[in-house]
């Protein structure tokens, strides 16, 4: 392969790498919508229980560990894998599977593409290195004007985006609205072993509250219920 070919080609896989990183980014951007929306929407639920019913702490147990077990599972499910791709512990896709994808979308240099990773990688072909020079740097040309960008517009993420904002209006709109229950059912949530007395259903009004006497005067004091 002579040097020409070889910073094609190079320069190819940087392309691809390029579109396998924003392929990456894409999915953890869609992976977190996804935990986020579903968090949010189990916590509203699991609030809405506790502020109305009071769980004992059995019942507030479970429903924490549920809790809890949801948010790892899809953590786990739909983070794990871009966030190890990103972090290098785990192996993205080969460049021609990522070329294989690029052809999808651009169906005009589908088998041109693949075919100039096959040549680079001397498979398929016996044909003297002249000639393969002259192949790959014909398929590169046809390939400069090929955008590899549009294979992931980001757009399953946004989807994700909006139905996750759903969840979370209502957690805001919990939050704006009843604000102590909202919180006071949260710390319960957060502390499950730990029990809780029930406010009672009254108040006392005490009158007149806090005054200054001169010894020896009497006050009248008035509860009501």
């Amino acid at each position: 392969m002579s040097e020409q070919t070889a910073r094609l080609v190079a320069r190819l896989r940087a392309r691809l790498q390029a579109t396998t990183r924003r392929m990456t980014w894409a999915e953890l951007a869609f992976g977190a919508a996804v935990a986020l929306g579903t968090v949010a929407a189990v916590w509203f639920v699991a609030a809405l229980l506790e502020a109305n019913l009071w769980l004992g702490t059995t019942a507030r147990t479970a429903l924490a560990a549920a809790i809890g077990t949801v948010g790892v599972g899809v953590a786990g499910a739909v983070l794990a894998r871009p966030l190890g791709r990103l972090l290098g512990l785990l192996p993205g896709p080969s460049d021609e599977a990522v070329a294989r994808t690029v052809g999808e979308h651009h169906p005009e240099v589908s088998d041109r593409l693949v075919n100039l990773l096959q040549l680079a990688d001397g498979k398929r072909s016996h044909a003297p290195a002249p000639l393969i020079d002259q192949a790959v740097q014909q398929l590169a040309a046809d390939l400069d004007d090929v955008s590899f960008d549009d294979v992931e517009d980001f757009g399953r993420a946004r989807r994700a985006a909006r139905l996750a904002s759903v969840p979370l209006a209502a957690v805001l709109a919990f939050l704006l609205l009843a604000p102590s229950t909202f919180l006071n059912a949260s710390e319960r949530l957060l502390a499950p072993a730990t029990a809780f007395d029930r406010p009672a259903p009254f108040q006392l009004a005490v009158e007149p509250g806090a005054a200054t006497l001169v010894r020896g005067d009497s006050l009248r004091v008035t509860v009501r219920a």
